[in-house]
């Protein structure tokens, strides 16, 4: 056998040898990170002041607020993805939707882009091709991402500018991102606008997205006022200030 076949097939071998060891490796590497964080996270909480903080306060009350709050966010955010999909040519049944919807906030406990993954695999399954599923998907997430943006960029502007300069340039420069992207969207350039996957955005085109981004600000006041713990702390009373002050969370109640 020539040496360069004989170099070849050992390759070949070794990369057999190795392989189900790499595809182990990624497929549980990203679940080891996270078990890793929450250990992290876990390590840093006073455990006994967190008991003491959940054996005081009325928790039947935080218990039915936390319900309300994750009711309305789920109807607010089915809503706002119904329009969404409207704005991208994707008409979706609203039950339908508002019944996917609910079932992928499991997955959002897992993780964010699980969660978004699992609604693009309800649009695949509902009759999209992977690629424009996707597309859809990204459509949603990011004027999901349009609105906070634009909407914290008119809060600093009308009340905090220079308290944090610093943090106003970077939402004025990524709001001219978001301008730049709008031309692109509106121009629709035939390199970009005939891949399918980017086919949802061009489909939409400027009105489309801001249809989708007022569609969705229902769904941001929602979130806003229910994990305010101000606001929360005006409901339910001092256990949730207890909770927060003893938590690496911010925010106590959350869908």
């Amino acid at each position: 056998m020539p040496p360069s076949a004989t170099y070849t097939a050992l390759t070949m071998a070794a990369t057999r040898q190795h392989g189900p060891v790499r595809r182990i490796l990624r497929r549980t590497w990203p679940w080891l990170a996270g078990l890793a964080i929450l250990l992290v996270i876990a390590s840093r909480v006073p455990l006994d002041a967190f008991r003491a903080a959940l054996g005081h306060g009325p928790h039947l009350r935080l218990a039915l607020v936390d319900l309300a709050v994750v009711v309305v966010t789920l109807c607010s955010d089915s809503f706002s993805t119904w329009v969404g999909l409207i704005a991208c040519r994707m008409r979706r049944p609203l039950a339908k939707v508002f019944a996917i919807r609910g079932a992928t906030y499991v997955l959002f406990l897992i993780n964010y882009a699980l969660g978004q993954g699992g609604f693009g695999f309800f649009l695949r399954r509902s009759g999209a091709t992977t690629q424009h599923a996707v597309g859809s998907t990204l459509f949603l997430i990011g004027t999901n991402l349009a609105t906070l943006l634009v909407l914290t960029t008119l809060a600093l502007g009308l009340h905090g500018r220079a308290d944090d300069p610093k943090l106003w340039w970077i939402l004025v420069g990524c709001d001219l991102a978001f301008a730049v992207y709008l031309g692109v969207i509106a121009l629709a350039p035939g390199a970009l606008a005939r891949r399918e996957v980017l086919a949802p955005l061009f489909d939409a085109g400027v009105r489309g997205h801001a249809i989708a981004m007022l569609g969705r600000l229902p769904h941001v006041v929602v979130i806003v006022v229910g994990s305010s713990s101000h606001a929360t702390h005006r409901v339910v009373g001092s256990v949730t200030v207890s909770l927060a002050r003893h938590s690496p969370v911010p925010v106590v109640i959350v869908p």
